[in-house]
């Protein structure tokens, strides 16, 4: 199923900008390295430094903190505490999909361009 290159988001947009004809450059073919990929390979390696900073500093953290007892009540409300995050997270990013999809997003904008 191919998607249509100005149905395509704007992440979209910059993935598929390879396979767009639309998006050519001035000589009517594709770059192999645009702008904007090279921006989002820049922007995608700074996120996994930061991340791997963090990783580190929390197991250094964890280490230095020694052996803690937790009960089953700890145990409990850590794993609670985790799984309701994350399906939280889910829930709240599958809302805003749906919302972006259906057409909502556009009714609401619709309504402040008229006040």
């Amino acid at each position: 199923m191919m998607i249509s290159c100005q149905l395509a988001p704007a992440i979209g947009r910059v993935l598929l900008k390879l396979n767009c004809p639309s998006m050519a450059n001035d000589k009517g073919r594709t770059s192999s390295m645009t702008s904007q990929s090279k921006y989002l390979i820049i922007l995608t390696l700074a996120f996994l430094l930061v991340l791997t900073i963090v990783a580190l500093a929390s197991y250094s953290v964890w280490v230095e903190m020694g052996v803690i007892s937790l009960g089953f009540h700890g145990w409990a409300a850590i794993i609670i505490g985790s799984l309701g995050s994350i399906l939280l997270g889910a829930g709240l990013m599958t809302l805003s999909f749906y919302s972006s999809r259906s057409g909502h997003d556009e009714k609401a904008h619709d309504i402040d361009q008229t006040d």
